[in-house]
């Protein structure tokens, strides 16, 4: 029998194992030379520094801090690479992330988990909806509690705590789902005075006081100062009201429930997964919700006796995690608390949490644990009654199995990243597109807010030229989501001159009213291009962009 230290490492191998194998079996077209220009997940070859990198632009601050620090490092590495390296570690940093909390339960517990948390469905639809950045708030939870919960003296736990949350508050709702969870972790621990099996390996992690709660809380708000001054002080961070009802979460019927609770149920039609209608990935993702209730069920086995009400803490935290999130985003996707959101869309900041699908972060990284938990618990009960050799073949099938169920829910999730995600060699004629822009205001058309090229596949991408150049840049904003029968647009208030651009009309006299310096036209994508130019001179064209001066 291997001892408490052997075992804790096999088990932390094997998930770390399953981690690499799921990741590199999902995401390994996407590694290579070039961008990736997927939905919101851009970016360009030599990003500038702007007021918009730093959030003093005036609009609304989604890419802060995250756009300064690729620009950061940028001096040093490739923005293309940054995008591999970040969108492997959502993966990666989940699935390694859940193995060190369940080490103390075992390999199966940890190939499991691993597995589920890299084939999740909650993972492959922020991923399809382009969102890497926001993602890693997600696969950064079970870190997060990890560094809450350590010993050591305060700087040294302070510093674990900022390191584990620096990837999450790459953005906004990172930064934000980030400080609530170190917050409570400390809290909660403080209060129930009782760690959870998967503490750290010297048995219960320190109970902080007051003032620990204190400092970790001011250091989760200096965090997310960069995009609260920014949503502050912006002219444009405010949201829309149709926003709500815009992004609010898909649940549709009683399956809609089993999506939810699993991590599905996105707005978007494009991050569907097709598979997650059809009736063998809907039992799948049951029978992952049946091995979390044997995990609820474990957990609430292994309190010690006589210790009242406290010991049954963690499988009522894993209760609340798992059904808390799902029935708190499905209230605010139906009447009257959709409408109280939407009025709340016009406070700075309350649109972080207009697309609620986000919030289920918690429950969907909750439920992987749990199953972990689940399957140790089945794969032990019935390993541990087949004798000799077969034994083992039940431990090694028993994992497969179940763990197993992370691919059957979601099938098809393979083929639409290997689709989505592949890097692309920018035109030559971007960067002599781009210089010839020079540091003045920029028109951008089309007028509309993605782009679609032949030499970046068929999938649209958020225009990148923001990225590019030093000076402001006046683009179309108007997002349109459809769900079902009915229409939104979410999107700013557009300036006077927008009808014009959209139809593509423009001329001199009336860009120099409207503070226009440049023109950027990118000729093969969807959208209109103006036809004539009046007053207009050409300074840059080529088959794919072409750039005009407006003469003052």
């Amino acid at each position: 029998m291997l001892k408490p230290g052997r075992a804790h490492s096999g088990a932390v191998l094997a998930g770390w194992l399953a981690t690499a194998v799921q990741t590199v079996a999902l995401l390994w077209p996407s590694w290579g030379s070039g961008q990736l220009l997927y939905r919101d997940f851009v970016a360009v070859p030599n990003p500038v520094w702007s007021a918009r990198v730093l959030g003093a632009d005036g609009s609304a601050p989604r890419a802060v801090p995250l756009d300064f620090v690729t620009t950061l490092l940028a001096q040093v590495l490739p923005s293309g690479v940054q995008q591999q390296v970040m969108l492997s570690a959502t993966l990666l940093l989940a699935g390694g992330g859940v193995t060190m909390l369940l080490r103390r339960f075992g390999w199966v517990a940890t190939v499991t988990a691993a597995t589920l948390a890299s084939w999740s469905p909650y993972a492959g639809e922020r991923l399809l909806l382009g969102q890497p950045p926001t993602l890693l708030a997600w696969s950064m939870l079970p870190w997060l509690v990890l560094a809450a919960r350590s010993s050591g003296p305060r700087r040294v736990w302070l510093l674990r705590v900022a390191l584990a949350a620096a990837p999450a508050a790459l953005t906004p709702f990172g930064g934000l789902v980030a400080l609530v969870t170190v917050v409570s972790t400390v809290a909660i621990d403080r209060t129930w005075a009782l760690a959870q099996p998967s503490g750290s390996d010297d048995g219960p992690p320190v109970v902080r006081s007051r003032t620990d709660v204190a400092w970790v809380a001011s250091l989760g708000l200096s965090w997310c100062l960069p995009w609260l001054v920014a949503a502050l002080l912006g002219t444009s961070g405010r949201g829309q009201r149709e926003g709500a009802a815009a992004f609010a979460l898909r649940a549709d019927g009683g399956w809609g429930v089993i999506e939810v609770l699993s991590g599905g149920g996105i707005w978007s039609n494009a991050a569907t997964l097709g598979s997650r209608a059809m009736l063998g990935p809907r039992v799948g993702s049951l029978l992952v919700l049946v091995v979390a209730g044997v995990g609820v069920a474990a957990l609430w086995r292994r309190r010690p006796d006589g210790a009242g009400w406290v010991a049954t803490s963690p499988a009522m935290l894993g209760i609340g995690l798992v059904a808390g999130p799902p029935v708190l985003v499905y209230l605010l996707a139906h009447e009257p608390f959709l409408g109280w959101l939407a009025l709340a869309q016009e406070l700075p900041g309350v649109s972080i949490v207009r697309d609620t699908h986000r919030v289920l972060a918690v429950s969907a990284m909750a439920l992987v644990i749990l199953s972990g938990v689940g399957a140790a618990t089945i794969v032990g009960a019935v390993a541990r009654r087949v004798p000799g050799r077969l034994g083992v073949l039940a431990w090694v099938g028993g994992t497969l199995v179940i763990a197993a169920l992370g691919p059957w829910g979601a099938p098809d999730l393979l083929g639409r990243l290997h689709t989505a995600y592949r890097p692309f060699d920018v035109p030559a004629g971007w960067a002599r597109a781009v210089d010839a822009v020079g540091d003045g205001r920029v028109l951008d058309l089309p007028w509309q807010p993605f782009r679609q090229q032949p030499w970046a596949g068929p999938e649209p991408f958020l225009d990148p030229l923001p990225l590019a150049v030093p000076g402001s840049v006046v683009a179309g904003a108007d997002l349109v989501v459809q769900r079902g029968s009915e229409q939104f647009h979410v999107g700013p208030a557009e300036p006077p001159g927008a009808s014009d651009w959209a139809d593509g009309r423009i001329d001199a006299t009336s860009l120099r009213d409207s503070d226009i310096d440049v023109v950027f036209e990118w000729l093969t994508t969807p959208g209109t291009v103006p036809q004539t130019h009046p007053g207009l001179r050409l300074v840059y064209s080529d088959d794919t962009f072409r750039v005009w001066r407006v003469p003052r």
